[in-house]
């Protein structure tokens, strides 16, 4: 299943999420979980895009990341670019 998550970094913390991106991005083995992207925006949020195989991989991934941010927010999502979905999109959508 795909998730997009948003990680609000302090800025009071900064340096400590530096090192522990590092650290967390260098163990790029995390069972059941496929990154596809990570990156941080000019508003100091970092942004992911991964794949997991249930409830328990998407914790693994975050697990880390809890002392150090602010709000981290997750969320399952459906890519626009393939699949049924994309079918649909935006014909279906925009009928009503």
């Amino acid at each position: 299943m795909l998730f997009i998550c948003y990680f609000e970094i302090l800025p009071e913390k900064m340096e400590e999420v530096a090192r522990r991106t590092v650290e967390h991005s260098s163990k790029r083995e995390i069972p059941g979980v496929k990154i596809l992207f990570e990156g941080v925006s000019a508003t100091h949020w970092g942004i992911t895009a991964f794949e997991a195989e249930n409830e328990e991989a998407v914790f693994r991934y975050i697990r880390p990341w809890t002392p150090v941010d602010g709000t981290i927010k997750v969320s399952p999502a459906l890519r626009v670019d393939n699949g049924e979905y994309a079918e649909k999109y935006p014909r279906e959508l925009l009928k009503d």
